[in-house]
């Protein structure tokens, strides 16, 4: 009786969080992109707009590469690790996971060299995380998550660090650890409820 208490509270926990971080508006299109300056605050607007916005898998990927490439000619490392992560996140969004695991971890390593412990780092780990969770290596991508746990808590972001700890309860529940889950469900749910999140 007590397990299935425990996995209707998962449950309920996995719904409230899935919609917690919707996005709602349109990404720029591929013409759009075309006429888009290059420097980098304009760089900056893309990625912003994608941490806002709902976009096309499509979109996504089309964006990470705009931004690798003008990155690039602009020496911004920042710029190349957030195309290398919107590059790994749209492949994800299309299945293809071993690009998307490519270009994660060519984010994770370009963010470790130039600038570590980052929002852009954690993002990546978080979203490695993901895709190695849809691969069923779950002790992979609890590694990964914990990771992004450590970079989110250090960095003070709130947001993402609820993100980190569901995804790591959601390792654990796929695993048939639903104490575990819980405890990180739980754990998650309490910084949520917390005043400035």
């Amino acid at each position: 009786m007590q397990q299935s208490i425990n996995i209707f509270r998962v449950c309920i926990l996995v719904f409230v969080f899935s919609g917690a971080s919707a996005r709602n508006h349109a990404i720029p299109s591929t013409d759009s992109l075309k006429h888009l300056h290059t420097d980098k605050a304009s760089l900056d607007s893309i990625f912003d707009a994608y941490l806002t916005r709902k976009p096309t898998p499509d979109s996504v990927v089309l964006l990470g590469k705009h931004l690798c490439s003008a990155s690039s000619a602009l020496h911004y490392n920042i710029g190349k690790v957030r195309g290398l992560l919107l590059k790994g996140i749209g492949y994800m969004d299309h299945n293809q996971l071993d690009s998307a695991s490519d270009n994660l971890l060519k984010a994770i390593s370009l963010a470790e060299q130039k600038m570590p412990g980052t929002l852009e780092d954690g993002l990546s780990r978080n979203f490695l995380g993901s895709v190695f969770f849809r691969m069923n290596s779950y002790s992979r991508a609890l590694t990964k998550f914990r990771e992004a746990t450590t970079i989110f808590r250090n960095i003070k972001n709130s947001n993402y660090l609820c993100l980190s700890l569901s995804n790591s309860g959601t390792v654990f529940g796929a695993q048939g650890d639903f104490t575990k889950a819980l405890e990180y469900y739980l754990e998650a749910q309490k910084l949520a409820s917390e005043p400035g999140i």
